[in-house]
């Protein structure tokens, strides 16, 4: 996890295929551009990249293994901005309560999910209508695959202000989730930050 977050925000050149427009010179030139988390919200949702096109015949799905944390994913050195709505600094430590997995491949796959239950810690493994518990000593060798897809992460000092209506949650179509309800609590989306730099240009 921590490779992939050091990878989203490194340096990237813009080539002269690729030119940044200059405000100041009014003209496209070479520059280097760099995206940086500014902040994040309370809940947090992380996607994989597991599907790749190389090009318009040939795609196919990446299986690496990624492994991330159950518990105290830091993001303290990944967000420029560690403040809340009051302006009051917040610790960005979080803890996973659910995992989308895909398994298989483009042509064909299946979705299942892993969920914990916040009162227990208890840990299910939810497959079309069959749901299952995963053994505490086991849980982790189970969540962290290489079938992990979307990562749903909580801040460990926040909680809803709002209580989740659970009830309407299993009353609700088919692929709705708790996900939707926490949605609703108007959280703000994860912002970033891109700062293109001007390369120095030797003159001619």
């Amino acid at each position: 996890m921590k490779d992939c977050l050091e990878y989203f925000r490194q340096t990237e050149k813009l080539g002269a295929d690729n030119a940044w427009y200059c405000n100041v010179c009014k003209d496209h030139v070479e520059a280097t551009k760099r995206i940086e988390i500014y902040k994040v919200p309370p809940v947090l949702i992380l996607c994989f990249q597991r599907f790749k096109s190389h090009n318009i015949y040939f795609k196919d799905k990446l299986e690496d293994k990624i492994v991330f944390p159950m518990e105290n994913l830091d993001l303290s050195q990944y967000v420029l901005n560690q403040t809340n709505g009051l302006g009051e600094q917040v610790t960005l430590n979080y803890d996973l309560y659910a995992v989308s997995n895909h398994y298989g491949s483009l042509a064909f796959g299946h979705y299942t999910a892993y969920g914990k239950n916040p009162e227990t810690g208890v840990w299910y493994d939810y497959n079309d209508s069959s749901i299952s518990q995963l053994s505490a000593m086991g849980a982790e060798s189970e969540v962290v695959s290489n079938a992990a897809y979307v990562l749903y992460y909580i801040r460990k000092d926040f909680f809803p202000e709002k209580d989740i209506n659970f009830e309407s949650i299993v009353n609700k179509p088919s692929g709705a989730c708790i996900a939707t309800q926490l949605a609703e609590l108007h959280m703000p989306d994860v912002s970033m930050a891109v700062e293109p730099e001007v390369l120095e240009q030797s003159p001619e």
